[in-house]
């Protein structure tokens, strides 16, 4: 028994790895695809847009495809589509190439990252659980450091196809492991999967990313139709998944925790959450715009925020226990909009390396020691569990919606206005702040 739990934990475990090692290098990546493909940072942005945008709308799917036919099958399918879209990005020639691998990672990790800590409370027994799931969580900070660290080694020397090459050993290496270890899963409970209302939420989210990132005012001009056209998908999208929510026995947005202030400022947080993280991914492509900064000395610039990062969400959580959440996600939110504030208006690398520190400990307590803290806490019973998932989802909105956004600001002016952008981000820290006044209790 215990040879299994152990080989559990390595399957697991190097599925977490391999899905976060992606996030880890696609930021290291982005300045070699810019120069490589000759690309404009509205258009450099998709990279990140379609990974954001299938996994959110792949976490419905892949997580009721698993009720319906087991866990172990779609993580297993999940794994293998990741080492797969990992190797067509290592040999990509052209930037469509990338992004078609974009979006399958997209679909594949919406399968790696819920369904590895579920099959923990399958096979691990309730009181051991806990730990079970801080050493795969480990799996997650372990690939966050060295994600840069090995970027910052291979970038110069082999270029950034060589990191995704990397990531998809390591995903084939997680499908070994997965095979070899994952218990054969039992029968399977039918769940239904809301289609229609997922493709009224393609509609919706893919039309808004498009405006988001000015890809078709770029394509048909300012005077073009395009940009009108999109925003009229954005509202018929939002309305037809409106009109199938109300109407669904098994509706994608579980009614009651939308019509509540709580939970529902917690998820409006989750946006400007994947806002900030999607700000994080693109720090490396700002960077190489100072003198003297390589891809590869871009990619060891973000390991103070990565230690940081570490050790705020270990100071948040004893904060957060303390001093209740709100006050932990107020003081992160103000961190962050310190850090944007020294990036934004100073391309220095002393001013740089100082924000370092807010930034990492800032962007520690957006979501997991308090966002997820607070909904741990809510008093609703029959929708805390969908509320963890549905968080989720709001992030990856939120991770859509900025690197959409990055990329059509930082177009402005001489087209590389980086600057400009993190600016601009200032204000998505000001609404947040006015929403985390609004958590009293």
């Amino acid at each position: 028994m215990k040879e299994i739990k152990a080989g559990l934990f390595l399957a697991l475990g190097g599925g977490i790895l391999a899905g976060s090692f992606d996030l880890a290098i696609i930021g290291p990546s982005l300045p070699g695809m810019a120069r490589q493909f000759q690309l404009e940072p509205s258009i450099l942005s998709w990279a990140f847009t379609l990974y954001a945008l299938f996994n959110l709308l792949s976490l419905p799917v892949l997580t009721g495809l698993a009720d319906r036919y087991g866990k172990r099958r779609v993580l297993l399918f999940s794994l293998g589509l990741f080492s797969l879209s990992s190797l067509l990005a290592s040999q990509a020639g052209h930037f469509g190439l990338v992004l078609v691998s974009r979006a399958l990672s997209g679909i594949a990790v919406s399968g790696i990252f819920p369904l590895a800590p579920s099959l923990v409370g399958d096979y691990i027994p309730e009181g051991r659980r806990g730990r079970a799931l801080g050493l795969i969580g480990a799996s997650f900070g372990i690939s966050l450091f060295a994600g840069p660290l090995l970027a910052g080694l291979l970038l110069d020397a082999y270029g950034w196809q060589s990191l995704f090459l990397l990531a998809a050993l390591l995903g084939l290496g997680a499908t070994t492991l997965a095979l070899i270890f994952l218990p054969r899963s039992t029968s399977a409970m039918p769940a239904p999967i809301p289609w229609k209302s997922l493709m009224a939420v393609m509609l919706a989210v893919g039309a808004l990313a498009v405006l988001l990132s000015g890809t078709a005012g770029r394509i048909a001009g300012p005077q073009g139709m395009f940009p009108i056209l999109f925003g009229i998908l954005v509202v018929a999208g939002s309305f037809l998944l409106r009109r199938l929510e109300l109407n669904n026995a098994h509706p994608l947005l579980p009614r009651g925790i939308l019509s509540d202030t709580l939970p529902r400022t917690v998820l409006m947080l989750g946006i400007g959450t994947g806002v900030i993280q999607a700000a994080y991914i693109f720090l490396p492509r700002y960077l190489v715009g100072m003198p003297g900064i390589t891809d590869s000395r871009a990619s060891y610039l973000l390991l103070p925020i990565v230690v940081f990062f570490t050790l705020g969400n270990w100071i948040a959580g004893h904060l957060s226990d303390r001093y209740g959440p709100r006050k932990v996600l107020l003081g992160g939110w103000l961190l962050m909009g310190l850090a944007l504030a020294l990036i934004g208006w100073g391309l220095n690398l002393n001013l740089y390396l100082l924000s370092t520190l807010f930034f990492g400990l800032g962007l520690s307590t957006l979501e997991s020691p308090s966002l997820r803290y607070i909904l741990v806490h809510l008093d609703f019973s029959s929708y805390t569990a969908r509320a963890q998932g549905l968080l989720s989802v709001f992030i990856s909105l939120g991770q859509l919606s900025g690197s959409a956004l990055l990329g059509m600001l930082a177009s402005t002016g001489n087209g590389e206005n980086y600057g400009a952008a993190y600016r601009w981000m200032l204000g998505v820290v000001a609404f947040a702040m006015v929403l985390g006044l609004r958590l009293r209790k």
